[in-house]
């Protein structure tokens, strides 16, 4: 799906980084991803984010530094892709593109279809209104 959009921002990085905890991930399918490190793209290394990068950075560990790390990778990144649904972390980490300028934030969700977070008109307490654009 991430590597069929049509979107400009979205091309094949020259790395993969995912925000996630990967001892959250309970689904069998997609733990198997993760431990197999999937790309949406061939020959692309999927790099792990939480303990992994804590890790790399040479701290202790802790999910709260994972969250840190990933957060701030998440917002100077080329383009990011979060989940549909309610998340505060991808929200926090939309919101700061946003506020800083940086385009290209996107959601996508799991029965297809990437859509960029449009924060052009507020709807209130519902979160920000979306349009689909890819």
């Amino acid at each position: 799906m991430i590597r069929k959009a049509s979107h400009p921002c979205i091309a094949r990085p020259d790395s993969f980084y995912m925000c996630v905890m990967a001892s959250d991930v309970t689904e069998p399918e997609e733990a198997s991803m993760l431990e197999r490190r999937v790309a949406p793209w061939p020959n692309l290394s999927l790099q792990l984010g939480g303990s992994d990068a804590v890790r790399k950075a040479g701290l202790e560990g802790s999910k709260i530094q994972g969250a840190v790390i990933d957060f701030e990778i998440a917002r100077r990144a080329n383009f990011f892709i979060g989940s549909d649904g309610v998340s505060t972390f991808k929200m926090a980490i939309i919101t700061s593109r946003k506020c800083a300028g940086i385009p290209c934030s996107f959601h996508y969700g799991r029965h297809g279809g990437i859509r960029v977070a449009d924060f052009s008109t507020y709807t209130g307490h519902k979160g920000p209104k979306e349009h689909w654009h890819i």
